[in-house]
């Protein structure tokens, strides 16, 4: 079962997306809103990956690339419709992501980091020098999002069947990790040996883990391919994939929450930031720097302090007695 705490995080999370996609009439504020809601799914992959299982991985930004030229190509050359697409399109990124869990067996730590950021590299190198995917042009005039002959163009659609897509990836992570799955995910975060010896059958769990993590960064990749209706290799270099760890440290590893809140801190701060745009990396490292220090939680570890500190005040003042107020007041 999820727990309590984690179901009504979700339920906030989706009412709020829900009451700003039906008030706001500002389309570029709605294009922020769509693009936080298809890196949050890329986000609860990774968290999934990294937080939960501790496997670290700086590729993903590999599989979001092979999610949106997967669904660019089965739609413009194959004329296949959005979802039929996107389903393959994150099939063969989760296949990909087996293969990368193999790969993991043998790594750990910043070994596995710099063999994941390898990946997203080859992807990228082969992306540019590809003729078939359009080369440094990439791909353009792919199809808008359709789902039963109902194309998503108004800016407000897109962003609400966006977030419902995230609110179902949520959903699906909350409950793999109230399952068994979920446990042994945590027992090898926090001992692989030790999981072993427990039982716990390492080598499968890794690898599903991966092609899970994968599936879901294919699916976001699907999504902004439509989205976009254009696509090139410089939108998916590997600046991509340490921009989607950052935003998976800096909500909370671990946190499904998080990896949603951290998402709309690094996606909405910088638009308040433009004049100091060449300053956005130096910003980011300072910000990690300052949550390891003095948050290592993240954002939700702050959140969860702040409400447990609210609740243990309200609950302490309430448990005064009657009878010592009127005795002190005598005094």
């Amino acid at each position: 079962m999820v727990s309590r705490n984690s179901f009504l995080a979700f339920v906030a999370i989706l009412l709020v997306a829900a009451v700003l996609g039906l008030i706001l009439d500002d389309s570029y504020l709605l294009r922020i809103g769509t693009y936080s809601a298809i890196y949050s799914i890329v986000a609860i992959g990774l968290n999934l990956l990294f937080g939960n299982a501790g496997q670290i991985s700086l590729g993903h930004g590999g599989f979001f690339a092979i999610g949106a030229y997967g669904a660019a190509v089965l739609m413009k050359n194959f004329h296949l419709p959005f979802l039929a697409a996107l389903i393959l399109s994150a099939i063969i990124a989760g296949l990909v992501g087996v293969l990368i869990g193999y790969i993991a067996l043998r790594l750990k730590g910043h070994y596995l980091a710099m063999a994941t950021l390898a990946f997203a590299m080859i992807v990228f190198g082969l992306l540019v020098e590809l003729d078939y995917f359009g080369s440094t042009s990439g791909i353009t005039g792919i199809p808008p999002i359709s789902l039963f002959g109902h194309d998503f163009t108004d800016p407000r659609g897109i962003y609400l069947f966006t977030w419902g897509v995230v609110g179902l990836v949520y959903l699906v992570s909350l409950s793999l990790l109230s399952s068994r799955v979920g446990r042994a995910l945590m027992a090898i975060r926090g001992d692989d040996l030790a999981a072993e010896t427990l039982g716990i059958d390492v080598a499968r769990y890794k690898i599903q883990v991966f092609a899970v993590s994968a599936f879901f960064t294919g699916i976001a990749g699907a999504i902004y391919a439509a989205y976009m209706a254009l696509i090139n290799p410089f939108s998916f270099n590997p600046e991509l994939s340490i921009n989607l760890l950052l935003m998976v440290v800096v909500g909370g590893l671990g946190s499904i929450p998080g990896s949603v809140l951290g998402v709309a801190v690094l996606q909405v701060l910088p638009e308040f930031g433009r004049q100091w745009e060449n300053f956005r990396l130096a910003g980011y490292g300072i910000l990690l720097v300052l949550l390891v220090i003095f948050a290592p939680g993240g954002i939700a570890g702050l959140l969860a302090l702040l409400f447990r500190f609210l609740g243990n005040t309200f609950r302490s003042r309430k448990a005064v007695p009657l009878v010592e107020r009127s005795t002190y007041a005598d005094r």
